[in-house]
């Protein structure tokens, strides 16, 4: 065999050699391919990318479950989230009617999966209850409750305790002074809805034109209360006392006629007439005697 024929021959070998070592690579690559499509397919696709759980800050503005009630008896504000617009109608339509609707600051925001606490239920209690201190800071959260102010006697602070009903009560901490100022000295507890001045003509128990705009929005808060309610009428100490009985009993009836007449259910309406027994400062000024001659309403103890 001639050295030209070796060569070649040399050169074939190489070439199939080379040609079965690439082979062999491209045959390991996809097995080793087919095998990693199974193990990702076993494990139900490919790995998912990191996801952080962590809130950055300030991402809620409002954490849900804190709120705030700050005020005095002429103006509140409310604020934090609650969890739908329900919920803020529910707060803000009995602190309307109590403190009226220029008074009331809302600072409300609803945020989804905010807790629906005691404001689920009757916040009016609660309200009522905080508008005879002379200042109050009321703020909640899932920690629970702490109640800051002043209160005008010793009779008002301890009553605070009772501002919510149920379990609320066992976890608010009640931290209200006395104020020093003398003069308020009189103020007693009480368990009235609401406390409010008709001017009825003396002598009289029809009920003015310019009382019935605000007894409309007291018709309207108490349509959504099932409760029966008792309407009182109070008188000055002017004057013969059974007259006067007579008289504040006949003012609350006039009182108790208009709701029903906006729907209050008059079953849930109490007529009652306390003359000047009750009152809540001193007959012997004639701006005492007006404080005097008033309407109240209260949840009906039976």
């Amino acid at each position: 065999m001639s050295t030209e024929d070796q060569s070649e021959r040399v050169s074939l070998a190489v070439v199939a050699t080379v040609i079965g070592v690439l082979l062999i690579s491209v045959v390991i690559y996809a097995v080793r391919f087919i095998s990693g499509q199974d193990a990702a397919s076993a494990g139900g696709g490919a790995a998912p990318a990191a996801v952080s759980t962590g809130s950055s800050a300030g991402e809620h503005a409002t954490a849900p479950g804190a709120i705030g009630l700050a005020g005095n008896a002429q103006k509140i504000t409310l604020s934090g989230a609650v969890p739908d617009e329900a919920t803020k109608a529910r707060l803000l339509k009995p602190a309307r009617v109590l403190w009226g609707k220029d008074n009331v600051v809302d600072q409300l925001t609803v945020a989804a999966g905010a807790p629906a606490v005691w404001w689920q239920s009757r916040p009016v209690d609660v309200l009522a209850r905080l508008k005879q201190l002379g200042s109050f800071d009321l703020q909640t959260s899932a920690e629970g409750m702490k109640l800051t102010g002043v209160a005008p006697s010793e009779a008002v602070r301890s009553a605070t305790g009772t501002a919510a009903p149920g379990w609320i009560a066992s976890q608010l901490k009640s931290d209200v002074a006395l104020t020093t100022d003398a003069s308020a000295g009189a103020a007693v507890a009480s368990d009235n809805l609401l406390d409010e001045r008709i001017e009825f003509a003396s002598g009289s128990s029809t009920l003015p034109e310019e009382a019935k705009s605000r007894l409309n929005d007291i018709a309207g808060l108490l349509k959504d209360d099932d409760r029966t309610i008792v309407i009182t009428g109070h008188t000055d100490n002017q004057g013969d006392e059974a007259a006067n009985q007579k008289l504040s009993l006949e003012r609350a009836e006039s009182v108790r006629t208009y709701l029903a007449g906006q729907g209050v259910p008059q079953a849930r309406l109490q007529a009652a007439g306390a003359g000047s027994s009750v009152p809540v400062a001193d007959n012997a000024s004639a701006e005492g005697r007006q404080r005097n001659r008033r309407i109240t309403f209260a949840v009906s103890a039976k």
